[in-house]
């Protein structure tokens, strides 16, 4: 190998691969997002931001429609290791929010590129009405727990009606067999 000034060395060629820094991602686990809360229920938003390289900033970030708005950031002790996974929490109660009206949210991670400039993701509009006829989240977390428990049911019953069918055939079959014996004359 001789660079251009003409200075040789040994060394072996070498490859260089550039990984593009990609954009971070933002996931928000939607069927965990309400559609409707009451006016003294606190709004949970399950979500997780990760980039390849590393997150500088993920913030919460909210609008009443009363005009009201705000934002919350993660700590930097949360940021390392490029994963933030956690749920915000939004008390409609310390809002000021009553039925009829909503509050829009949207989550947004910063990643920590220093050339040509940090790159930013929002996630899509998150709109939760205010309703005093919505379930509490209680009720929203044991309808849960009862549909997973009645999905784990049902298929306890189905592989019950499976293992009765495969005795039943083997069943049949022994009878089957049986009759066949009997019919048979012996040999003498």
């Amino acid at each position: 190998l001789t660079s251009p000034l003409g200075l040789e060395s040994d060394e072996p060629e070498q490859r260089l691969t550039v990984v593009p820094d990609r954009p971070p991602e933002i996931l928000v686990d939607a069927a965990r997002v309400p559609i409707s809360v009451r006016p003294d229920d606190v709004l949970s938003i399950p979500m997780a931001a990760r980039d390849d390289y590393g997150l500088a900033a993920v913030e919460f970030h909210w609008e009443t429609s009363t005009g009201e708005r705000g934002s919350r950031a993660a700590a930097p002790e949360e940021l390392s290791g490029g994963r933030v996974e956690r749920t915000w929490e939004l008390d409609a109660a310390e809002l000021h929010l009553a039925s009829g009206q909503a509050v829009t949210c949207r989550l947004r991670a910063v990643d920590n590129r220093p050339l040509p400039g940090p790159q930013e993701t929002w996630s899509d509009l998150i709109t939760v009405a205010i309703s005093a006829r919505a379930e509490s989240p209680d009720a929203r977390e044991l309808a849960a727990a009862q549909e997973a428990l009645e999905r784990e049911l049902q298929a306890f019953k189905d592989a019950l009606a499976e293992q009765q069918e495969a005795v039943d055939q083997e069943h049949r079959e022994t009878v089957r067999n049986a009759v066949r014996g009997e019919q048979q004359p012996q040999n003498r």
